[in-house]
């Protein structure tokens, strides 16, 4: 029995995180966002997608469940449904790509008051628009060590003063990319302060998923 699955079926929950890594030889921007991830990170494991998980629902031998993701397709969307299922003592997930690695943050565990504010999040941001590439140079100007610093204000021509640190609001906010959207998704929950937003409001998937207690491999 994958001892992993065995929790994700019993403790999957609102608002919770997954990550995710395409293998496949195409899959282009899952490499190089886990090329730059990897940077001064090179033993963790490859991410190089976040997204967040929404109504969870139950049947005997199934949970069902969809993601609030942004992607370069759809944007900010609810995705189609994904599942795991339990035969006898064993347990399988269905929905994703054969060569996709997943893992789970099981840490979000949502209140009534904590549901309430996911919803209102996800209607604020469901139909924003997809970063453009641009916009990643907020979350690899602030994430490099001096090591890479020089080199990383010349590739992106950005100085770290010109980050803006300053919370905007939801409606204001037009574009999304993944681990940005689940960084405000755990602040507007109030799972983590606003001191702690501040810290890393850009964050991309491997330094989003390094903030987790918990992170456990499903695939």
């Amino acid at each position: 029995m994958n001892n992993n699955l065995y929790k994700f079926w019993n403790e999957i929950g609102e608002g919770q995180d997954l990550a995710h890594h395409r293998t496949v030889w195409w899959a282009f921007g899952s490499k190089i966002i886990a090329f730059f991830g990897r940077m001064g990170n090179p033993k963790t494991a490859k991410k190089s997608h976040t997204s967040i998980i929404v109504n969870v629902v139950r049947y005997p031998n199934k949970v069902e469940f969809q993601l609030l993701e942004a992607t370069k397709k759809r944007g900010v969307h609810i995705s189609s449904s994904r599942y795991v299922y339990k035969i006898g003592t064993q347990y399988s997930l269905g929905g994703f790509h054969k060569d996709e690695k997943l893992y789970w943050s099981p840490d979000v565990k949502l209140d009534n008051e904590g549901l309430k504010k996911l919803e209102v999040f996800q209607k604020a941001v469901v139909g924003k628009k997809y970063a453009k590439l641009s916009y990643l140079k907020r979350t690899y100007i602030q994430r490099f060590n001096d090591l890479f610093t020089k080199f990383i204000r010349w590739l992106f021509k950005i100085e770290i003063e010109n980050i803006d640190l300053y919370i905007q609001k939801l409606e204001d906010i037009q574009y999304f990319y993944c681990s940005e959207l689940s960084a405000r998704k755990d602040y507007e929950i109030g799972y983590i302060n606003k001191n702690n937003f501040q810290d890393n409001p850009y964050p991309d998937p491997i330094s989003f998923f390094k903030q987790k207690k918990t992170v456990l491999r499903l695939k």
